[in-house]
């Protein structure tokens, strides 16, 4: 039956006006059947994902067939009962957000029906509970609003108080909802900032706390450790000092300039004391080097 009733909001005009005509024909047929119908529509469409204004159009299309009073307080019940199933429990797995448009839903359905009734306005006030948790949301609380001015408009006299009392009601759970919820997000706020400094101040106790570790056998550039860079340095000063006291190979001529190298040498290190001879045989062998450069000359 929904299929038809989707089929009244087609965008071909031709399969619209025929599924209008169906629905038309079907309540002059047995009205029983077409409440039955409304309903079933009703149930299947709530959870579908329809436009909001087409669900609107299609539910506004066949309720307008509800006009004994006796269908009007039956659906007032049911819808109600709606509303309180879809603000307690989960439908399909809903999340809050998704269950709020479904009660948006059942409140504007609520809203076109003729409440031009004592019965309607007596079978509204004792729903009451059913749709109080509810009215919170802006978009229920109009589709209620709509609903007192229905009754305004249409109920007599007498029952004016009634209409106020209920409007009343309606208002002052409305209002109590929003400060409700403007005090839940002021504590989730302050629950939020006082994470937030937390997390902070452990953090910068951290950083105070924080102490480099000294790097574990660190290496040089080249790779090679300060203890062995120390050796190395070591074994070149030992073949340095090798080099200065190297003793003259057997047939070969000590050079007289490479004797007084070794002479100062062994002097700075404190192995030869300072001596006259020593100083004239450095001088001879000063002229006996430049003798030969002269002789070379020539």
């Amino acid at each position: 039956m929904y299929h038809l009733a989707l089929a009244t909001q087609d965008p071909d005009p031709k399969v619209a006006d025929m599924a209008r005509l169906f629905f038309q024909k079907y309540d002059k047929a047995d009205r029983k059947k077409i409440y039955n119908s409304v309903l079933e529509v009703f149930n299947q469409l709530a959870s579908m994902p329809i436009p909001e204004d087409r669900y609107q159009r299609i539910m506004a299309f066949l309720l307008g067939f509800i006009e004994k009073e006796g269908e009007a307080e039956s659906l007032i019940e049911t819808l109600c009962k709606r509303i309180d199933q879809v603000g307690y429990t989960d439908l399909d797995g809903d999340k809050p957000q998704s269950r709020m448009r479904q009660a948006r839903k059942v409140a504007y359905c609520l809203a076109q029906l003729k409440m031009e009734s004592d019965k309607c306005l007596r079978k509204l006030d004792a729903c009451f509970p059913l749709y109080a948790k509810v009215l919170a949301d802006e978009v229920v609380y109009q589709h209620f609003l709509s609903i007192i001015m229905k009754f305004k408009r249409f109920t007599r006299e007498g029952h004016k108080s009634s209409i106020e009392e209920l409007e009343s009601k309606i208002t002052q759970r409305h209002n109590a909802g929003i400060a409700a919820q403007e005090a839940e997000e002021e504590v989730q706020q302050q629950i939020e900032t006082h994470q937030r400094s937390k997390a902070k101040r452990v953090r910068l106790a951290d950083e105070d706390d924080y102490e480099p570790e000294p790097p574990k056998n660190p290496k040089a550039k080249d790779g090679k450790k300060p203890a062995a860079q120390e050796a190395e340095a070591k074994d070149d000063d030992n073949e340095g000092e090798e080099d200065v006291f190297e003793r003259e190979e057997p047939g070969r001529p000590v050079q007289p300039k490479r004797q007084a190298s070794q002479r100062a040498s062994q002097r700075r290190f404190g192995l030869r004391e300072d001596s006259d001879e020593d100083d004239d045989q450095d001088a001879s062998d000063d002229m006996d080097e430049d003798g030969e450069a002269e002789g070379e000359e020539e």
